[in-house]
């Protein structure tokens, strides 16, 4: 099974929290943890990840807090996935790390599951944040 963890699916609720407010919105992380009712610290490291990675912008000062970083059209669920689980890899082939595989001397799979994941990731990359928002 290829699970997301708690902390990627929190990234999404706090992200759609801002998608439906829209780009100019600015929030705190105590307004972010108050609407989405996730503890104040869990939403203030899922903030720190998505600022670090550029999707989100923080502003300093009074008025500061946290933006989107550009139109949510233009955010794919990718680069929010990417930003708490690392590149998205269906093996440990696809990434290049074969320590500890018992099967990589006769294994011929790799190449097939590179096609099967870039396939996966490159639907993937065609879903906006905005594309979420859609009912």
């Amino acid at each position: 099974m290829i699970k997301l963890s708690k902390l990627t699916d929190y990234g999404f609720v706090v992200m759609m929290h801002f998608v439906r407010l829209g780009e100019s919105v600015v929030l705190t992380a105590k307004d972010v943890s108050d609407y989405t009712k996730l503890p104040l610290p869990t939403v203030s490291k899922i903030l720190k990840v998505l600022s670090k990675n550029n999707i989100l912008v923080a502003r300093r000062g009074v008025k500061g807090g946290y933006q989107l970083g550009s139109n949510p059209s233009n955010i794919s669920i990718v680069s929010v996935i990417e930003s708490f689980e690392g590149p998205i890899a269906l093996t440990n082939c696809v990434t290049g790390v074969t320590r500890g595989c018992l099967a990589k001397e006769l294994c011929e799979n790799g190449p097939q599951w590179k096609v099967i994941n870039n396939t996966i990731r490159n639907a993937m990359l065609s879903v906006s944040l905005y594309d979420l928002m859609k009912k």
